[in-house]
């Protein structure tokens, strides 16, 4: 039977479901498509990754898919903890002048590191507005962390493998970008680390890869840091 793997992230994790194939697949395929889905006689990949989605965001988009169908597998590479996303039924908003991600019954709006917009006018500008302090990088960190606490125990309580991480350390930010992303002291004890992975920009550059704009890693890297990890990652063919 095929395995039925899904991931979710923000950019970061755009067409990284190709170096999970080709890590534990042993097959090669182009890093570079864009698409969001891939099936082969193995396994299906389906990639929720969302450019400026927030942890919010990742956990809407889990509780949706597992809604419908419930995968093998699922790898979370949650956000800045900063980011604030937006989520409504699709019947309920009309004329939305940003384009949206959308499920079959939700519209997502994601949350990247936003800029005040003075003078504001338009429903979602003023709502982005609303949700973010410009004087405190940390102001959302809260809201974050129970995104996180919510998506890693719906799969914990419905026993499906998986692995997840922040794509940057926030105990220990590695750039200057990633501090405005968020900064904790320590970690909320009511979040389970059995199956959390280190995070793939800290490993970057601790590696001595360039990060030239001190948040996005490259392809190579991301597979670097999938072999490392290999033996913590909760995906076997071998039963296939």
């Amino acid at each position: 039977m095929k395995k039925n793997v899904v991931l979710l992230g923000c950019s970061n994790l755009l067409g990284m479901h190709h170096a999970f194939r080709q890590v534990f697949q042993h097959t090669q395929s182009d890093a570079y498509e864009t698409e969001t889905y891939l099936e082969d006689d193995y396994a299906k990949y389906t990639n929720l990754a969302v450019a400026g989605g927030g942890n919010a965001l990742i956990k809407w988009r889990l509780f949706d898919f597992l809604e419908h169908e419930i995968p093998d597998y699922v790898y979370l590479q949650f956000s800045g903890l900063v980011r604030r996303d937006f989520y409504f039924d699709k019947e309920s908003i009309e004329n939305f002048e940003l384009e949206p991600t959308t499920s079959k019954k939700h519209l997502y709006i994601p949350g990247g590191n936003h800029v005040h917009e003075k003078n504001a006018k338009s429903f979602i500008h003023r709502l982005q507005n609303a949700s973010y302090n410009f004087y405190d990088d940390n102001t959302n960190n809260w809201h974050s962390l129970q995104d996180i606490f919510s998506a890693v125990t719906v799969l914990d309580k419905l026993k499906i493998k998986h692995n997840w991480s922040i794509y940057y350390d926030p105990i220990n930010p590695p750039t200057e970008n990633t501090k405005m992303e968020g900064i904790i002291a320590k970690w909320p004890a009511f979040i389970d680390h059995s199956n959390k992975l280190s995070s793939p920009l800290n490993y970057a550059i601790d590696s001595g890869v360039d990060v030239p704009d001190g948040v996005h890693f490259d392809y190579d890297t991301f597979l670097k840091y999938l072999e490392n990890n290999k033996s913590k990652i909760h995906l076997n063919f071998d039963d296939k």
